[in-house]
């Protein structure tokens, strides 16, 4: 189940959550030129706003605020204006397309597909943290 996030095997009707890895990274540059990925919080809100067609996306952390232009590519530091400005970039899955629309998808085992159904009772879920 793609909206829930939950991955059945088909054989034992074990549960688990997936972990979501995005499609998309964005990346700042660092005054040395070596490129570093954003947190995932902060990646969220910029692959929000650049699939949203927005022309900026604000967030928080550390302790400053900064502002990324999707235009032009750049990344401010809001809290100290001394600080001028950082490059940004994208790598990835193709964002100015439309997001892609996930579908129902049948599973297979060893190019066989498997029809088993599992019922409620044979079902149990993977409650460990997410790591």
């Amino acid at each position: 189940d793609l909206d829930a996030r939950m991955q059945k095997n088909l054989q034992s009707c074990y549960m688990r959550q997936m972990r979501w890895v995005p499609a998309i990274q964005f990346q700042w540059e660092m005054k040395n030129g070596i490129w570093v990925d954003y947190e995932e919080d902060e990646n969220d809100i910029l692959i929000a706003a650049k699939l949203r067609s927005l022309p900026s996306a604000a967030y928080e952390a550390r302790g400053f605020k900064y502002s990324v232009d999707l235009g032009t590519m750049r990344q401010e530091n809001l809290s100290v204006k001394t600080a001028g400005f950082r490059r940004v970039r994208i790598l990835g899955a193709d964002v100015e397309s439309d997001p892609p629309v996930l579908g129902e998808r049948s599973a297979s085992i060893g190019g066989r597909r498997r029809s088993q159904e599992c019922n409620e009772s044979s079902t149990f879920f993977d409650r460990r943290p997410s790591e």
